[in-house]
Parts: structure tokens; C-alpha cells; sequence
């Protein structure tokens, strides 16, 4: 019995348990008694939904969550992740939703759209894209917008879930409405320019239209003096 318990305890010990975290009494208490029991434990938040307005922060994955959790992970000294899941969620799960939704109720359509950005890194580079999915007669379609490319500071600071429009309405000391695009570009490119971009493309595709919408050219628009003041704001904050 003895030597069963052992082999036991030293199995605990080899394995490695990935623990969904979501910075509450559940998870956490998970977290605990892993860790108690010998289990190698890395937290992971996945980063599902992105609030619309300032003032919806009450969700499943609002920054709060996701501070509460790398906060009891940091108290259990054990590593913790946040991923960035918010395309492949609004894809596979909110998309299919509303449309097996629409189809079990009779509710007629044309095309289900959703469009979401997201900060992506390829290598030592850093970028700001904005992504495309429309559902077309059960096919889906899906775009990409030029990608404006961003420094390590930035695409860090936001994966580490802060939000950039609390630097930049500090950096021009109002409440700033157009995004970072906005800010970076000086209004000379809006988000709405690159949701229309990514849109044009994916409805193309659905109707099997030849159409290129007009080029956007970042760097054109992109003033370096913008991204100085960002990433030296941002420096500020972290250090």
C-alpha cells in the first residue's frame, strides 16, 4: 500500500495541469489545491470578448478578470498566460450561434458579418490587424486589413491587457474617440476605414464580385512623433 501511494505521489509530481483561470473563487481554489497536491500548475486566461464601450466592464473578460487571476497566480508563484482568442471565438462560437440561432427561430438573412482587431506578433515584428468573417449560404468568407505595424512596447502593454485609451486621452489630455489608429495616423485613417476595408473584401468574396477597395497606405499616414509619445507614455506606466 505503501509503495502504491508513493508511485502515486511521484506521478502528482511529473505532471504538468494547464488551469483555465478566471480570476475567481473556482479557479483559484483549483489553483490551490493542485498546487498542494504536487502538480506543476500554469494559469491561462483566455481573452474571449472585447467590451465595445468604456463602460461595459462587468463581462467574463473584462481587465479586472484577468488581473484577479495573474494576481493569484503571482501570490501561488505559478506562471500565468493570457490568450488572445477573440477572432477564433467570435468565428467559430458567436457566429455559429447566431446562425443556428436565426436558423431554429425562422429568421431570414443574407449574410452574417463580424468583424474584430486584434494585435498579432510574426517574428520580432508587431502588428495591429483587423480581421473579417462572413457567412454566405453556409460558406464563410474571411478578410484582412492592411496591418499597421506597432513597436514591442505597445503590442506588449495591450497583450498584458491595458487599455490604450487611457495613455492616449492622457497624452492629449481629453477624451479621445477615434482608437489608436486614429491617434497614430492624426485622423488621417479611422477604424472605421479599416472595418470598411476588411468588410468590401469578405462581402466580395461572398458574391463573387472582383472588387479591391482603395489601398491604405500606413505609411503615408503614420507620424513617428505619435508612436514616440505612446511608447514613452507606456515606458512611464511599466516602469
Amino acid at each position: 500500500m505503501y509503495k502504491e501511494e508513493e508511485r502515486m505521489e511521484k506521478d502528482k509530481k511529473k505532471k504538468r495541469v494547464l488551469l483555465g483561470m478566471s480570476g475567481g473563487v473556482d479557479s483559484s481554489t483549483s489553483a490551490i489545491l493542485l498546487k498542494e497536491q504536487g502538480y506543476e500548475v500554469i494559469g491561462c486566461t483566455m481573452k474571449l470578448w472585447e467590451p465595445k464601450l468604456e463602460e461595459e466592464q462587468s463581462t467574463c473578460c473584462d481587465i479586472k478578470s484577468v488581473m484577479d487571476a495573474k494576481r493569484v497566480c503571482d501570490m501561488l508563484e505559478i506562471p500565468h498566460y493570457t490568450i488572445n482568442n477573440k477572432e477564433e471565438f467570435n468565428c467559430y462560437v458567436v457566429n455559429n450561434f447566431i446562425k443556428e440561432y436565426c436558423e431554429n427561430n425562422n429568421i431570414d438573412y443574407d449574410v452574417l458579418i463580424s468583424i474584430e482587431a486584434g494585435y498579432t506578433k510574426e517574428g520580432e515584428n508587431y502588428y495591429l490587424d483587423t480581421f473579417s468573417n462572413a457567412i454566405y449560404k453556409g460558406q464563410k468568407y474571411w478578410s484582412r486589413s492592411p496591418r499597421l505595424k506597432i513597436t514591442k512596447n505597445i503590442f506588449e502593454y495591450v497583450y498584458e491587457q491595458n487599455m490604450l485609451h487611457e495613455i492616449i486621452n492622457e497624452i492629449l489630455g481629453r477624451k479621445y474617440i477615434n482608437g489608436f489608429i486614429g491617434f497614430a495616423t492624426k485622423d488621417a485613417v479611422k477604424r472605421e476605414d479599416i472595418d470598411a476595408y476588411a468588410l468590401s473584401i469578405a462581402l466580395a468574396e461572398c458574391f463573387d464580385i472582383e472588387y479591391m477597395p482603395e489601398a491604405i497606405d500606413y505609411e503615408k499616414c503614420i507620424t513617428n512623433d505619435r508612436l514616440e509619445l505612446l511608447d514613452k507614455a507606456i515606458i512611464e506606466k511599466r516602469s
